[in-house]
């Protein structure tokens, strides 16, 4: 054990090239983003979400958390619900995903929002040189010479992966930041230096704190509902509270759907194991509601009322029908082997919900209003 923690240490380096690293990284991104910087009258425009999305999202969280609303030109609505979000949409629910882990977002407060458009160049910088510090840390520990760490950990930053992934710049985040956890850990390991990594762990998980909330928590419960439907409700309930999106949990209970179980060919979940995480789901999804109408009047509040009224009272029906519910998706859906229908099996059941939710309540309508109306009174 002694022999195992004493290996590798720092074999006899003399100087360290820690910031030659970093400045050498931030040289070769600031080169590659001049030409475009300049042709593009200081900004970068790439293609496809980062133009679309990627700029503004950051301009728009700017102002948000800062309590401006829209950049100027947008009405200057001083709220957290975004008419100019594809058909409308609250701030948690859309930008979430993308900024709320980023360190290099939070850094990006500092700047006045109409920089922002302006600073996507320096903030890739700036993660690129990150990234390659991170990675001759790591990478030190392992060579006689320093050099070739210099060598790797430039290699690593702008590797193909990384290059392209600038399409999704949140992408550059997880390159940015994953090799610092690697050498906290190494410091955990030979140097005994527990603090590092228990930050750089927290740090990577805040950062893709969706896929870990969706992989690594959920996936373990994900298997253990279709014995139990109590708790895959809570489970959906849970999943979309975190992530702010039904539709990004659908799609995450899909992909969990479609593994095989122990026997190699039946879902490791079944659709009677999926339905109840689709209700919770659906239960979930009332909260953002809820979230969207703070300080939008009287009528939105009794339409997000009614949402969560339509949405509790068809999952409660549909949970205590489960069985019967099962069936009549199983009869609307394709039939073949179960890991390669069970996603249109679900898709179906979030279909056939809604539909017989609607049908349901479409009698009763008067009564919701009254109900809601009562709920939020004029005055």
């Amino acid at each position: 054990m002694t022999a195992f923690h004493s290996s590798p240490r720092m074999l006899g380096q003399k100087q360290d090239k820690f910031w030659l690293t970093v400045g050498l990284c931030a040289l070769t991104a600031a080169l590659i983003f001049l030409p475009f910087y300049l042709l593009d009258g200081g900004f970068f425009h790439y293609a496809g979400d980062f133009n679309s999305q990627q700029i503004s999202f950051y301009r728009y969280m700017n102002g948000f958390l800062k309590g401006a609303g829209y950049p100027t030109g947008y009405g200057g609505v001083k709220n957290t619900f975004s008419w100019a979000t594809d058909l409308g949409s609250g701030t948690m629910n859309a930008y979430s995903f993308y900024l709320y882990g980023s360190p290099f977002f939070w850094f990006s407060l500092l700047f006045p929002q109409n920089w922002l458009p302006y600073l996507m160049v320096p903030l890739l910088v700036l993660k690129f040189a990150v990234a390659g510090g991170g990675a001759y840390l790591y990478l030190r520990r392992y060579v006689q010479n320093q050099n070739y760490a210099v060598l790797g950990a430039v290699l690593y930053a702008f590797s193909g992966w990384g290059l392209y992934n600038i399409f999704f710049n949140h992408f550059i985040d997880v390159l940015a930041l994953f090799p610092w956890m690697l050498w906290a850990l190494d410091e955990t390991i030979y140097e005994r230096r527990h603090g590092w990594f228990a930050f750089w762990v927290a740090v990577n998980l805040l950062n893709n704190y969706f896929f870990f909330a969706g992989q690594a928590v959920f996936l373990d419960w994900m298997t253990r509902v279709k014995e139990s439907p109590l708790l895959g409700i809570l489970l959906g309930l849970s999943m979309t509270m975190v992530v702010q999106s039904s539709s990004a949990t659908i799609a995450l209970l899909q992909n969990v759907a479609r593994q095989a179980g122990p026997d190699g060919i039946h879902s490791v979940l079944g659709l009677a194991g999926a339905v109840p995480v689709l209700l919770g789901d659906n239960i979930g999804t009332t909260v953002t509601a809820l979230l969207a109408c703070i300080g939008q009047g009287k009528d939105a509040a009794r339409a997000a009322l009614a949402h969560s009224c339509f949405n509790l009272s068809g999952s409660l029906l549909a949970a205590v029908l489960l069985p019967w519910f099962v069936r009549l998706v199983e009869l609307i859906s394709p039939k073949g082997p179960e890991l390669e229908v069970i996603s249109r099996q679900i898709a179906n059941a979030h279909t056939a919900f809604n539909v017989c939710c609607t049908l349901l309540w479409l009698p009763f309508l008067p009564w919701m209003v009254r109900l809601v109306c009562a709920l939020v009174p004029e005055e």
